[in-house]
């Protein structure tokens, strides 16, 4: 955070929202709990999930970066954390990727430096050629 807000404003940054944060595996959707007194300046986070919590600050660091340092952002909202929604999110992500390195003139599919830890990953892991 402290580079995105003190650093160089040439850095485009990204908001995953969920919307509705799903529960544990046993259905329990976790809460802060009261904390102790050398922790005053958290009591406004007592009770709340911590879905809740993940969600504002996000909204305060998004707010921070874009209406009072005029960053770049943008915010991805899903409707709440599962496979589908996961899976949609990769696809976009790579798709992005693919779109701004032909911006770049560059062909994502094709990058000799890649192949440099492809080719230490057998050596790492001893296999014999």
């Amino acid at each position: 955070m402290q580079l995105l807000v003190d650093g160089p404003n040439r850095i485009l940054n990204a908001f995953v929202e969920i919307k509705k944060w799903p529960t544990t595996l046993s259905g329990l959707n976790p809460v802060m709990q009261k904390l102790s007194t050398e922790f005053r300046e958290l009591e406004f986070a007592n009770g709340k999930t911590f879905g809740e919590i993940l969600n504002v600050e996000l909204e305060a660091t998004y707010q921070v970066l874009k209406d009072q340092l005029k960053r770049p952002v943008y915010r991805i909202s899903l409707e709440t954390l599962d496979a589908k929604s996961i899976g949609a999110l990769f696809a976009f992500y790579m798709d992005l990727c693919v779109r701004v390195a032909s911006c770049h003139e560059l062909n994502p599919f094709d990058q000799p430096g890649v192949e440099h830890g492809k080719m230490m990953m057998p050596k790492i892991m001893g296999a014999s050629k």
